[in-house]
């Protein structure tokens, strides 16, 4: 939980929306975390104003430079500060100390650092995109469902649950094809997913009987193969899969008597 100043105003951060630019702020105390119940939220006077902001205030109407209101700082000029710091923040002293991360490398693992927090912020953001839209896809609204999908993908591209979302929707729109494409994105970044696999090998199926029915016995063939190279025990491929071949002999063989 963050808080955060607005003139005159404390309020709690309760969500953050990046792809609409928008921030929700809360005054109810419920909002705080119990280490931060003692804040006062709601309109504050200057008084109420953390100690350091009041001489901010000051230094802002004087036309002195920052580095000048730095240097006459107390604690610039107190050696213990440095001590202080570093107990506070657990550097160790013996060590040559930096808050730079690149110079102390050593110190953090790489999940530590801005992509990977960046990847699993933006995940955490797509699934919540998903959500909203699998709760539009129960109540009917397909196109709201979809745009939320979208979203989804275009905050984290790579994002599974959006993608198998969105292919069982194409799916249900009869858009096969595209749902196809969903469902092979998703099991090539995550092959263990049993939904992408199980949804790709139904659509399969589902796109090879209309093959079937256009009479294109040898593509509709291609897409129960498919089908089985995925699952092989996927009893509703194989099944298809040897109907669709004694057609294909039986056109042969009255083929071959002509």
């Amino acid at each position: 939980m963050l808080c955060g100043f607005i003139p005159s105003l404390l309020a709690a951060v309760k969500d953050i929306d990046r792809y609409n630019e928008k921030i929700t702020l809360s005054l109810h105390k419920s909002s705080l975390p119990s280490h931060l119940s003692h804040l006062k939220l709601g309109v504050i006077s200057s008084e109420d104003m953390p100690e350091y902001y009041k001489p901010s205030t000051a230094y802002s109407s004087s036309n002195d430079t920052y580095e000048k209101v730095l240097r006459q700082s107390v604690a610039f000029s107190n050696p213990s500060t440095v001590e202080f710091l570093l107990s506070t923040l657990g550097i160790d002293e013996t060590k040559p100390p930096s808050l730079i991360r690149g110079l102390q490398r050593e110190n953090f693992s790489d999940q530590d650092y801005a992509p990977p927090l960046r990847k699993k912020q933006s995940s955490s953001w797509a699934l919540k995109c998903v959500k909203i839209g699998v709760d539009y896809f129960k109540l009917g609204r397909h196109v709201d469902a979809m745009n939320e999908y979208n979203k989804a993908l275009e905050i984290d591209p790579k994002n599974v649950e959006a993608l198998v979302a969105r292919g069982a929707l194409y799916a249900t729109k009869g858009s096969l094809n595209k749902a196809i494409n969903d469902f092979e994105i998703a099991l090539e970044n995550c092959p263990t997913h049993k939904n992408a696999r199980k949804y790709l090998c139904q659509t399969l199926v589902e796109r090879g009987g209309q093959l079937e029915e256009e009479d294109k016995l040898l593509n509709a063939e291609s897409y129960y193969n498919k089908a089985l190279t995925i699952d092989k025990s996927f009893t509703e491929a194989e099944e298809a899969l040897n109907k669709v071949r004694q057609c294909i002999q039986v056109i042969l063989y009255f083929l071959l008597l002509c």
